[in-house]
């Protein structure tokens, strides 16, 4: 009896993360409660079927006691065959009850027929759009919105990284994730990669780059040159520090903020650069930013 209740609450979460009480029979996450499940159904039927005089009943572990309690959360003794449709539109809902929408990946190795279902059913859509011959209809097509399928998984995923960039912005200040950023490197490659096919958009190449994507990323500060971004990030800073101190001297190992303490070491040496003719990156707009503060080229010592 007490195996038998030890079944009975994986089969209650089992209903609470997917919605219902159908587990498959051969559930790789929990085989043996799929079996269980089973089992019950054949015992329930032992019990109930009618059954000739000449012919010796069955035993059955199934008592009103257990009959109760399974039909207190909802089991189905009998399944109603439903056709594959059916079936796939079930597992996309446990899907989403589990991860919170219904992007199956294509090769998803737990249940690899959904994923290929889920990538078949937004080609399908994509042809009834065209108006080209395809088995979608209707019907199928509110059943899928009625569970909140996104028919442009692309797009969804590009929303979901804008809202994790606006996170970040209100968090940071900024929108500029670092390329190695090892809490979300997913976002860190995206917000490289906009700027990659910003770039490519700039100048008429192929880029799913959109002008409303454009204008999404700018309204909330999105910088597209992130060098030039970080530079004004520092000059800002060395301002504040001359405000503060009344020279730009930020000593090389300033525990307050080492950034901004190497990133001064670092004009100097690319001014160095500029001077002497060679290849580097300051520029006279830079020159003239810092010098309208009243930097210094020749770090003082001492």
């Amino acid at each position: 009896e007490e195996r038998w209740y030890e079944r009975f609450y994986e089969l209650l979460e089992y209903k609470r993360v997917y919605g219902n009480c159908n587990v498959p029979r051969g559930w790789k996450e929990n085989p043996s409660l799929g079996r269980w499940v089973d089992t019950q159904r054949n015992h329930y039927q032992l019990l109930t079927k009618k059954r000739s005089t000449s012919t010796p009943r069955r035993y059955s572990s199934m008592t009103l006691e257990r009959i109760r309690a399974l039909d207190s959360i909802g089991f189905e003794w009998v399944l109603i065959i439903r056709t594959e449709w059916e079936v796939r539109l079930d597992e996309l809902k446990s899907y989403k009850a589990k991860y919170g929408d219904c992007n199956v990946p294509k090769k998803w190795s737990e249940n690899r027929r959904l994923g290929e279902w889920v990538s078949k059913h937004r080609y399908q859509y994509w042809l009834y759009q065209e108006g080209k011959k395809s088995p979608m209809t209707e019907e199928r097509i509110q059943a899928l919105e009625d569970i909140g399928f996104i028919w442009d998984a692309q797009e969804d995923s590009w929303q979901q990284r804008f809202n994790e960039l606006m996170a970040y912005r209100d968090k940071y200040g900024n929108c500029n994730v670092p390329q190695q950023w090892s809490e979300n490197r997913q976002l860190a490659n995206w917000v490289k990669t906009q700027r990659y096919q910003y770039r490519l958009h700039q100048e008429g190449e192929k880029s799913p780059m959109t002008e409303e994507r454009i204008q999404a990323l700018e309204d909330i500060g999105f910088s597209w040159d992130a060098r030039e971004d970080i530079w004004q990030q520092r000059f800002n800073e060395l301002k504040e520090y001359r405000d503060r101190y009344g020279n730009c001297n930020v000593p090389n190992q300033w525990s307050e903020n080492k950034q901004l303490a190497n990133w001064v070491r670092k004009q100097r040496y690319q001014y160095r650069l500029y001077q002497e003719g060679k290849k580097s990156q300051i520029t006279e707009e830079r020159i003239l930013a810092l010098e309208s503060i009243k930097f210094q080229w020749r770090a003082r010592m001492g």
